[in-house]
């Protein structure tokens, strides 16, 4: 029969195992859902700047 500190230390293991396997299949499709920089709004940001530049 296991020890309660082996019992433990297999149990809590096996979730530290789980919980790496699901931060990194949320970080995989979290990078994958979302650009880093929109789009539209970095285009937009460089329009408005080369405005302000060519009125200056």
């Amino acid at each position: 029969m296991l020890s309660g500190w082996l019992a433990a230390l297999i149990v809590g293991g096996a979730l530290v195992g789980i919980g790496a396997i699901a931060a990194g299949l949320g970080a995989m499709r979290a990078r994958a859902a979302v650009p880093p920089v929109p789009e539209k709004t970095a285009a937009s940001v460089r329009a408005d700047a080369e405005t302000v530049k060519e009125h200056l």
